[in-house]
């Protein structure tokens, strides 16, 4: 059927099944699991093989399950960092700053502005007269993009994602 509906389009349909598999092709060469492989390949030899068997292992049950067969363009930054965190992470020890970096990187990656995203974090600023004279609080943009960080979570966990919940110190 295909075949009829690509001489209907006036297409070749030999020429459009050697492209579909010439696609398929170089999305297979270029996962993220066929890029960590060969990373792997690459640096195995200047760790011990301890440590080597070690990362091969989680690699294998923590990050291929989810991205291994996902073409290495369409995964971010953010959400690799998401998974390195979460799914390879020292399992609720996440540091507070691992934690701020990598809401930050997520929310950077989402279009967030700069200046609510290291305010929402209490980040301070590097720059010392800006941090001098710049007091805005950004509490409307602040709501609005918490609202999304909430959103993003719970589509995590939605997908089977684990979410650390963080415990709250009894007052």
């Amino acid at each position: 059927m295909r075949a009829r509906e690509a001489l209907a389009h006036g297409k070749d349909p030999g020429a459009e099944r050697k492209a579909e598999r010439r696609i398929a092709r170089l999305r297979a060469a270029n996962t993220f699991e066929t890029v960590v492989r060969e990373w792997y390949k690459n640096r195995r030899d200047k760790w011990s093989a301890a440590h080597a068997e070690h990362v091969w292992l989680r690699l294998r049950r923590e990050l291929f399950p989810a991205l291994g067969d996902r073409p290495i363009a369409e995964i971010t930054a953010g959400e690799l960092l998401y998974y390195a965190l979460y799914r390879m992470g020292d399992r609720g020890r996440a540091t507070g700053h691992g934690v701020r970096a990598t809401a930050s990187t997520i929310l950077n990656e989402q279009g967030w502005d700069a200046d609510v995203i290291e305010r929402q974090l209490a980040q301070k600023d590097a720059n010392k007269v800006r941090a001098a004279y710049h007091h805005a609080e950004y509490l409307a943009e602040r709501r609005r993009m918490m609202q999304a960080w909430a959103d993003f979570l719970d589509a995590k966990r939605a997908a089977g994602d684990k979410v650390v919940s963080l415990a709250r110190k009894a007052a």
